[in-house]
């Protein structure tokens, strides 16, 4: 999936300069008309590059659709809370996206949970919720919630109908929120595979890097390898994956460690790996499709914790590496997990 590239010099500019005059009071032709947009949209700027909360709740909103585009299975995926909307019925709120393919659509509601306290439920008023039911409504399309856990790197879509609710909101933790998660839908599950996971920087053995007395070392990489727990990786794919999940997955990884013989260095290995293992199984979760493009899209978006922009250069379906679900692991075995919903009490 590419995302269609429009020229916003182009097309934008005028339009928001009509809105613009349209709501303070001058039109196309008025010579005035041109500082008075600038002045009001310098300052509306300002106060927004300012405000964490209107940048990262707005990042978030675009990342939900890049991770839904990068999973592939829903065939268009666009902004629905843009452009002119004419209704009979003002009391309605637009959601944030219409996902859709020829034999169903939905339109979601993106929200950012960044609470101080991680443990925070989420809170959405039930008043708010029902305007976006009408919205729905209006179009024929069942309405769904998304919310990003961001403390977790976690995705959640659910129903707020069968959400709890109380009193005059609907109220739910990223427990309720898991257990009745339906990012299935869009093709979300978790991965898991053999840890360790390992990068080997292998040396030269024609140039050994001998040790000297004051700890240095010259050190010539002879050839990069790449292991899944006591199996090295020789498929090009598969090494592609395993690096993918090294940088992306929720395994912790090490700083290089050097591997020493004799006071020879033979390599250097990274490894990521569970903090912790689960007995009686051979193999541990790397993390959730969402999760992954999640990490990768807020790397690409920002530097040093600073967002830089909301959209990365990188088009969607080069984010995900594991398009094709049927593929089948040899030496980076592959267990997938599809979760879905349960709305029993």
């Amino acid at each position: 999936m590419k995302k269609i590239i429009r020229d916003p010099e182009k097309i934008a500019a005028i339009e928001l300069y009509d809105a613009v005059g349209s709501k303070i009071g001058f039109n196309l032709n008025d010579g005035s008309g041109q500082d008075q947009f600038l002045k009001s949209i310098s300052e509306s700027l300002g106060r927004d590059r300012s405000n964490p909360i209107v940048l990262h709740g707005k990042r978030t909103e675009y990342m939900f659709g890049y991770v839904i585009a990068s999973l592939g299975k829903y065939s268009l995926i666009k902004i629905e809370d843009s452009g002119e909307t004419y209704t009979q019925s003002s009391d309605i709120q637009i959601p944030d996206w219409r996902i859709a393919k020829p034999s169903e659509q939905f339109l979601v509601e993106v929200k950012n949970h960044h609470p101080k306290n991680p443990l925070a439920k989420f809170r959405l008023k039930r008043a708010y919720w029902e305007k976006l039911k009408r919205y729905g409504d209006l179009c024929g399309c069942e309405v769904k919630l998304a919310v990003y856990w961001s403390e977790w790197n976690i995705w959640t879509l659910n129903s707020p109908e069968k959400m709890t609710h109380l009193e005059d909101n609907i109220v739910f933790d990223l427990g309720e929120g898991m257990k009745k998660n339906e990012m299935n839908l869009f093709g979300d599950m978790s991965i898991g595979t053999t840890p360790p996971l390992k990068f080997r920087l292998v040396a030269n053995r024609e140039k050994p890097g001998v040790i000297r007395e004051d700890g240095t070392v010259e050190f010539t990489i002879g050839k990069v390898e790449l292991w899944c727990g006591p199996n090295e990786i020789k498929e090009k794919l598969e090494k592609s994956i395993a690096f993918y999940f090294m940088l992306w997955g929720k395994w912790p990884c090490s700083r290089g460690i050097a591997k020493i013989n004799n006071g020879v260095l033979e390599a250097v290995e990274y490894i990521a790996e569970p903090e912790n293992y689960t007995d009686n199984q051979n193999f541990e979760f790397v993390g959730e499709l969402s999760g992954m493009l999640s990490r990768q899209y807020n790397e690409a978006t920002s530097t040093k914790g600073q967002i830089t922009c909301f959209s990365p250069k990188i088009e969607p379906e080069m984010m995900n590496i594991l398009m094709d679900i049927n593929h089948k692991g040899d030496k980076l075995p592959l267990s997938r997990f599809i979760l879905r919903p349960n709305y029993e009490t």
